[in-house]
């Protein structure tokens, strides 16, 4: 808490002034000063000067710069404007203006003006030393030394309370972290230049010595960047006027404060109530700018005014419906962001800045338009980041080499998991998801002695378990791995530890133990004799992250949803059953402050979160018996429950209120990149038919490979037929491609023709007919949309077809599975080989890898069949591989196209992966 003391308070020590204003030579300013986002020159009588003044404030910075360099005004000057040029905040490159000013400063150190420019100098030191330093928790970050510590604030107010042993002692609770010499290097510049605490501030400087690292071999990079401090140091201890911080009255204080101010806010958005006095050191610092830069777009931002961006991203909504144009400018915005993080932010290794466990959060966001619609960029920029955090060393046997608690450790493996729907058919993501989910099984669960698979500990790595011994709700994301292999392949050990668990969940919840009411999934289960009560009570589980919350049973929910659908056994939806029941009785009879814990309390916080999952089961299961709860949900609920299309308008005008507004708090001012903000959730019911989250195991029954100016909105879908409403606004006719995924096997027949009123009868005739076959998990048929007409689609099943085996290969070659021996060149022979994968649930007979290439602007030739007896599926959750050789004799140089496809006779599960082509560049 901070302490105030008379009317001193925290706001008016952060600003106070750290030094005396700099003393200028005869002939330059010392009155320039920031005001309401201009430069003033009080009393300024240099026409030069003025004329330079003028264009700053006329954001002509280029210009400003020049007529800095070719005026005859002191050295000494020039750079005092070039820093004032530095220091605009709507200057977006300060960096040449600084390197200008320094030049200058330089210069002037041997003029008559050396004591000016010495001090401005120092400033400029200060500053880019302070923006250089690199944060303990983001090594991407600029530091500018304010680091959000609980300790900080209350170790500067005591200081300038007079009580530095007080502040001191604050400060040693950090002795030996990495922020501890910055913390110290803040509290100590609210001394500098206060002759009446020259002892207290020498004290401080030596504090700051001894803990600031020396010179040596082996320094980390937040040592190394904190060695730039020492000679300020020096500096500070040599001279009264030498500042430790860019004081307030300086050019450069505004643009020194705006990372102080970022790191201030985004840690009270992530942190909230642990953290208060990042909320007060906040607000302390963007009161301070605000009244210097008002218009400043991030001012403004950071003062909570709504800036809008993107009003090209709306359609032409003229005669179309609202839906569509809502849906379309949703999805737009989403790819926008998207493809900013993935072309302007993303670094080669594939990350984002946020540090491999963050990171990997964003793809629960980034993930949604490219599995809903299809996007290569935001596909290709995932692919780079999971790539990066598997090739990070950050993993071992598939899951985070450090323990952790099960939050935390299962993030990276976890959330790479979704590229198994992402980039579907890929072996990369499936094989790397079978190494997570052998270690899910032999090391992370067991079967216990009541006969139930549960987590070992609440505390997980690569190879140890914690002693803690609790299975708890978070589980669910580490059973992400194992739950989509099951989705994909249903490969036999996987769906039985997906089932496995998912039944002892559900036996755990039906259980009325401890107060908890039968029905509930509890917040904990002791491995050892099943006891749910954690630490104190049922409800309180094991604090924090984990004690119970009824929203927070979606991550076992939506893993028993998969084992449902695995299994067919309606016994494992009983607890949510229960749940929706607990939610009529509950608006029967509402209790006002039920005792924690009590039925009443259990069923009035069931209450929130029944509804959704209400929305889940009906999506997934097709039950109607809990349509009071689906439509009560929200507008698409009302859709799923028989309404027309017609009720889907507005709904997407919350998250549009959003999206529409402050595009940097989503994109270049994010923090941390766990927390980006992109809310789009709502497109998926309408575009996928199921309101499932798509962190979850996928349940959708539809998705769509279609441009920006489609949009659909699914209204039923069963295992025999699909309906839906599309529209397009492109110019022309366009062809979008509708992916199904729950139908069962047969002759289908997709329909497509305008339905102007949605009352899910053609207006017309004129009806397209497109006539397919089902016989793969993944089914695509294309159709002809027209321009701005509302049309329905529907698909009937014509002939049912026989069930496809449960378990089935899946053999899958990509391109970067074929490769050369060495350079191809023309006339010479050089030898290949192709890697087949087999990523199914059945081993794979009588293969045959046929290879052909074909010279740019000809035809192909076949270069080699080879036969592969038979490839084992992964049975074991150990990737199963087989290679292929060929020799390629190349007649003529130039652009080929090597191409090879993988046949084999059995049904598979996906045939849009047996085959790659790679280009290659024949030499002569």
């Amino acid at each position: 808490m901070i302490r105030h003391s008379g009317n001193r308070d925290a706001a008016a020590w952060l600003l106070l002034l750290l030094v005396a204003a700099v003393s200028m030579p005869a002939g330059a300013s010392d009155a320039l000063r920031w005001h309401a986002g201009r430069l003033h020159a009080d009393d300024e009588k240099s026409p030069a000067v003025r004329e330079v003044v003028d264009l700053i404030n006329r954001h002509d910075f280029d210009e400003a710069l020049q007529r800095i360099g070719t005026s005859d005004m002191p050295d000494a000057q020039r750079g005092l404007l070039a820093m004032a040029v530095g220091g605009h905040l709507d200057m977006p490159f300060p960096d040449r203006a600084l390197a200008d000013a320094r030049v200058y400063l330089e210069r002037a150190r041997g003029l008559a003006d050396a004591d000016a420019a010495r001090r401005l100098l120092n400033r400029l030191d200060v500053y880019e030393a302070l923006a250089g330093l690199v944060l303990p928790w983001a090594a991407s970050s600029p530091g500018h030394v304010w680091i959000p510590t609980p300790n900080l604030l209350p170790a500067r107010d005591a200081v300038l309370e007079d009580r530095t042993d007080d502040g001191l002692a604050t400060l040693a609770k950090e002795t030996g972290r990495p922020h501890h010499p910055l913390n110290l290097w803040y509290v100590t510049s609210h001394l500098s230049g206060r002759a009446d605490r020259r002892a207290d501030y020498e004290r401080l400087l030596a504090e700051i010595d001894a803990a600031l690292p020396r010179p040596a071999d082996g320094l980390d990079r937040i040592q190394q960047s904190q060695l730039a401090l020492r000679p300020l140091l020096e500096t500070a201890r040599a001279h009264d006027w030498a500042v430790m911080t860019v004081p307030p009255d300086a050019l450069l204080y505004p643009r020194s404060m705006l990372e102080p101010m970022k790191t201030y806010y985004w840690w009270f958005r992530q942190m909230g109530s642990v953290r208060p006095m990042a909320k007060q050191g906040f607000e302390e610092i963007r009161d301070r700018i605000r009244p210097l830069f008002p218009d400043n777009v991030l001012v403004k931002i950071y003062s909570g005014q709504k800036v809008p961006w993107g009003a090209d991203l709306r359609p032409d909504a003229a005669g179309a419906p609202k839906w569509a144009a809502d849906q379309v400018e949703l999805r737009r915005r989403a790819d926008h962001v998207g493809a900013w993080w993935f072309t302007e932010r993303q670094a080669p290794n594939g990350e984002l800045g946020g540090g491999w466990e963050d990171d990997c959060e964003s793809m629960r966001r980034f993930a949604l338009t490219p599995i809903l619609c299809g996007n290569p960029v935001i596909e290709a920029g995932m692919a780079r980041l999971v790539d990066g955090i598997w090739s990070s060393g950050e993993l071992v046997n598939g899951y985070d080499r450090v323990l952790k608690d099960i939050e935390h450790s299962c993030e990276m493996s976890g959330d790479s998991s979704i590229m198994i729907a992402v980039a579907y058919g890929d072996p990369l993501y499936v094989e790397r998801m079978l190494e997570t989910t052998r270690t899910t099984e032999r090391l992370h669960t067991a079967v216990n002695a009541h006969g139930h698979r549960h987590y070992r500990s609440a505390s997980l790595s690569a190879t140890q378990v914690g002693d803690d011994g609790f299975d708890v709700l978070y589980a669910g994301r580490a059973m992400r791995p194992a739950a989509m292999l099951a989705w994909y392949s249903g490969l036999p050990k996987s769906v039985e530890l997906v089932e496995g668990w998912a039944r002892a969940w559900t036996e755990d919840a039906m259980r009325e133990s401890d107060g908890k009411p039968a029905g509930v999934y509890p917040a904990v289960v002791r491995f050892s004799d099943e006891r749910i009560t954690g630490h104190s009570t049922w409800q309180e589980g094991l604090g924090g992250l984990y004690k119970w919350s009824a929203h927070d049973q979606d991550m076992v929910y939506g893993k028993v949803l998969l084992a449902w659908m695995t299994s067919g056994d309606d016994a494992l939806l009983a607890p949510i059953r229960r749940q929706f029941e607990m939610w009529r009785e509950h608006r029967r009879a509402p209790e006002k402050k039920p005792a924690s814990g009590s039925p009443a309390w259990t069923r009035q916080a069931v209450s929130r979160s029944a509804p959704r999952f209400a929305l889940w089961h009906r999506a997934v299961t097709g039950d109607s018996s809990y349509d009071d709860l689906v439509s009560g949900h929200s507008a698409f609920g009302k859709l799923l429950s028989g309404e027309p299309v017609g009720v889907m308008d507005g709904f997407h005008d919350r998250e549009l209120n959003h999206m529409r507004f402050n595009l940097p708090m989503i994109s270049s001012e994010v923090r941390g990149t766990d927390r980006i903000d992109l809310q789009t959730f709502t497109l998926t019911g309408p575009l996928s038919g199921s309101w499932v989250d798509l962190v979850q195991p996928p349940t959708f029954p539809v998705t769509w490979r279609v441009g920006a100016d489609f949009a659909g909105v699914v209204q039923h879908a069963d295992a025999a037929s699909v309906r839906a409403i599309a529209y397009s606004f492109a110019d022309a006719a366009t062809r979008p491609t509708m992916r199904l995924w729950r139908l069962d096997p047969g002759r289908y027949e997709l329909r497509v023709g305008a339905d102007a009123d949605a009352d899910g009868r053609f207006d017309s005739d004129d009806v397209e007919k497109v006539p397919f076959e089902r016989r793969h998990r993944l089914s695509e048929v294309a159709f002809d949309l027209p321009s701005r007409t509302q049309c329905l689609v529907q698909i009937v099943q014509l002939e049912k077809g026989e069930a496809l085996p449960r378990r089935r290969p899946d053999l899958a070659v990509m391109p970067r599975d074929v490769t050369l021996d060495g350079a191809a060149r023309a006339g010479r022979t050089v030898r290949g080989r192709v890697v087949v994968h087999n990523i199914g649930s059945a081993d794979a007979m009588d293969l045959r890898v046929r290879v052909t290439a074909r010279l740019q602007g000809s035809g192909s030739k076949r270069i080699a069949d080879v036969a592969v007896a038979s490839l084992a599926c992964p049975s074991d959750l150990v990737a199963k591989t087989a290679e292929a050789t060929f020799a390629w004799t190349p007649r003529a140089a130039g652009a080929h196209v090597l191409h090879v496809e993988v046949e084999t006779d059995a049904l598979e599960i996906h045939d849009g992966n047996n085959s790659a082509a790679v280009e290659v560049e024949v030499a002569r």
